[in-house]
């Protein structure tokens, strides 16, 4: 049985972008916080390290959230939880779009949130997609 290895690499590369979706979120807002911090007049030092601390953390409570939730939503289809995942992380980076503090929370959680469905669905669809004799 002949494998089309072109098909195999672009379904494994298309699935591997979840994993660093995750790393780019966190280290997003890692970068960006002296530039928030000027753009939002944090001035104090507790207020700028609570909302740069909050705003790195509810990245990860969507992580936590979507990774804890995905198994369930698996049973739907991984197919669908993948193409609802990736709107939803279109969604979320659209929505910190307008600068604006609270709406940048409430993307970095759905950015989270959809990551960590991509993390717990992608590699399970990587697994079913691949032939059983590589």
């Amino acid at each position: 049985m002949s494998v089309n290895k072109c098909f195999v690499f672009i379904k494994t590369f298309t699935m591997g972008i979840s994993g660093m979706l995750s790393a780019y979120g966190i280290c997003y807002s890692n970068q960006c916080t002296t530039l928030f911090s000027i753009k939002f007049d944090w001035k104090d030092g507790t207020d700028n390290s609570v909302h740069t601390s909050l705003m790195g953390s509810i990245l990860v409570l969507g992580m936590t959230f979507g990774a804890v939730s995905a198994g369930v939503l698996m049973k739907k289809g991984r197919r669908k939880i993948i193409i609802y995942s990736s709107l939803l992380i279109m969604l979320s980076v659209c929505l910190c779009i307008p600068l604006n503090f609270y709406l940048i929370i409430v993307g970095r959680f759905f950015f989270g949130v959809g990551t960590g469905f991509l993390s717990v669905v992608a590699p399970k669809f990587v697994h079913e997609i691949l032939p059983s004799h590589l």
